[in-house]
């Protein structure tokens, strides 16, 4: 068997009055997982990033019946929209309604998640 020092008692003693090693645990209740992630995606601004993309779903609203069927936006980077058409003499209406675009954009509620439209020319099949 092993004796007990003084030195033993002492650190006993003092280890009563430190905090305990399950303090971290608490008696919450448990917390739905829903809850912890939108917490989590409001504190790091994911919903907002997200919400700019919602126009992506009203292009449609946004250019127009005939630049709709041959256009489609891919991406959105730092406020430059990528956008796919089906050939160069589209590519270039569209660059000449880019202010338009950007401006339809900022009366939808999108204001400044657009700065600047890149036009990108893509196969046909990319738009079946």
């Amino acid at each position: 068997m092993r004796k007990f020092t003084s030195s033993m008692t002492k650190n006993q003693t003092n280890t009563a009055n430190s905090p305990k090693i399950r303090s971290k645990f608490t008696t919450k209740k448990p917390e739905k997982v829903a809850d912890l992630l939108g917490h989590i995606l409001k504190r790091n601004d994911i919903i907002k990033k997200a919400k700019n993309y919602d126009f992506f779903d009203k292009w449609l609203e946004l250019v127009g019946e005939t630049y709709f069927k041959v256009s489609k936006p891919e991406k959105l980077y730092k406020g430059i929209l990528s956008v796919r058409v089906i050939d160069s003499s589209f590519a270039q209406e569209l660059s000449m309604i880019e202010n338009k675009i950007i401006e339809n954009l900022a009366n939808m509620g999108f204001g400044g998640a657009v700065n600047k439209i890149k036009i990108i020319v893509g196969s046909p099949r990319d738009f079946k």
